[in-house]
């Protein structure tokens, strides 16, 4: 192999290099921007803060209402592939898999009486295992799709509201989390942000909105 060959190939790959930059930096900021902005548009703050917290791939939102609002105050922790580092990106979706928005809703309108958290069952087994290992919940599998997910319910509790939200969702694939607190006054809700998100986010929302 010729010096001009090896000159010509570091310079392919060091713009293949920079080009990536751009691009996925751009593809992470609206990526980011998207889901704060459904989320904005579903809950109607009176104020919010945006606070980056990793370069361009992590942003925390908070969100603060009035007095007379439904919601006290929402708290959200976007987390993003690192798409601008094409030499990294790979080994991290082997250990990440995908982007993640994590939401944190304080309300004391909580429309369950006890603890009660749905998990997407792979998720569940490599994250929240001792949740699974616990014996305060009562466990049950479900299948919505090609999709399984976990109850995990205060044994007085029901599962029909979770049936409910479930069957309000067409594609539920990006749903990894969804807990009630009511001793709180906290719901939580873990999803992967993007296209297919957008029924998740809208079938909380009423739940909670519709909630009196």
């Amino acid at each position: 192999m010729t010096n001009t060959l090896l000159f010509y190939i570091f310079i392919f790959i060091t713009l293949l290099l920079i080009g990536g930059y751009f691009y996925g930096t751009k593809s992470n900021q609206l990526l980011a921007a998207n889901a704060i902005n459904k989320l904005s548009d579903l809950f109607e703050p009176d104020d919010q803060q945006i606070i980056n917290i990793g370069g361009v791939v992590g942003y925390h939102v908070e969100m603060s209402f009035p007095e007379t609002s439904h919601f006290q105050k929402i708290e959200g922790t976007i987390t993003l592939l690192p798409r601008h580092t094409l030499l990294y990106l790979p080994v991290s979706k082997l250990i990440r898999k995908s982007d993640r928005f994590f939401i944190r809703i304080h309300t004391p309108k909580i429309p369950v009486k006890g603890t009660a958290r749905l998990f997407e069952k792979k998720f569940a087994h490599k994250h929240r295992q001792s949740v699974l290992d616990s014996n305060r919940f009562v466990k049950k599998y479900v299948r919505r799709e090609k999709n399984e997910f976990c109850y995990c319910l205060d044994k007085k509790m029901e599962s029909a509201l979770f049936e409910e939200i479930l069957s309000g969702i067409n594609n539920p694939k990006p749903l990894k989390e969804l807990s009630f607190y009511p001793d709180q006054n906290l719901v939580a809700l873990l999803y992967v942000p993007g296209k297919n998100d957008n029924e998740i986010l809208t079938t909380v929302a009423d739940v909670l909105k519709n909630f009196k």
